[in-house]
C-alpha cells in the first residue's frame, strides 16, 4: 500500500500556520500556539530569529510546557553554532517535565552526536527504544548514532528494525 499525505506538505504548513495565527488572534497567551509558529518559522521560513522569539515567548507564557523547551533546543542545535550549552539546558528542562518523552530523549541523543559523544547517544537511544519500541524516529537515530560510533552492522540492524515497524507504508520497504 503506498504512503500518501492527504495534501502536499507545503499546504499543510500553510494551514497549520493559519490555524495557529487564528488562535493567537483569539488568545495570544497560549504557549501551544506560539510553539507551532516557532516550528514553522524555523523549518519552513528559515527565520531563526522569529522562531527563537516564538519559542522564548511560549516558554515565558508557560515554563512547564515541555514541547516548547524541546523545539527550542532543536533550533539551538541545528540553526545556531556555539549554543549547545543552551540546547542542553532546554533538553534538561523538557526531560525534567516529561522524562519518558521519546522525542526529548532523541533530542538528548542528537545533542550527544553534536558534541562528538556517539556512545552516549547510543546509550540514550537504547533506553528510548526500550521504553517506546514502536517509535520510528528512535530507531532512525539509533542507526545514526551507531554509524557515528563506527558500529555499522548495528547501524544497519537498527535501520532495518525501523523499516519493519508496522504502518510506515511502502516508501520504507525495500522488499
Amino acid at each position: 500500500m503506498p504512503f500518501f499525505l492527504p495534501v502536499p506538505p507545503m499546504e499543510l504548513f500553510s494551514r497549520a500556520k493559519e490555524a495557529a495565527l487564528q488562535v493567537l488572534c483569539l488568545d495570544d497567551t497560549l504557549a501551544e500556539a506560539h510553539t507551532p509558529l516557532g516550528i514553522m518559522m524555523a523549518y519552513r521560513e528559515r527565520d531563526r530569529w522569529a522562531a527563537e522569539h516564538m519559542f522564548r515567548g511560549a516558554i515565558r507564557l508557560q515554563p512547564g510546557y515541555a514541547t516548547a523547551h524541546l523545539w527550542y533546543a532543536s533550533i539551538l542545535m541545528r540553526m545556531y553554532e556555539g549554543r549547545l550549552d543552551e540546547a542542553r539546558r532546554e533538553i534538561s528542562c523538557a526531560l525534567d517535565l516529561d522524562p519518558f518523552s521519546p522525542a526529548a530523549n532523541i533530542a538528548l541523543a542528537e545533542l550527544h552526536i553534536h558534541l562528538g559523544e556517539p556512545d552516549a547517544a547510543v546509550d540514550t537511544l537504547l533506553k528510548s527504544v526500550k521504553q517506546a519500541p514502536r517509535f520510528p524516529m528512535a530507531w532512525i537515530w539509533l542507526g545514526l548514532a551507531y554509524g557515528e560510533s563506527g558500529r555499522y552492522s548495528k547501524a544497519s540492524a537498527a535501520l532495518e528494525r525501523f523499516k519493519e515497524l508496522p504502518g510506515l507504508g511502502s516508501p520504507w520497504r525495500t522488499r
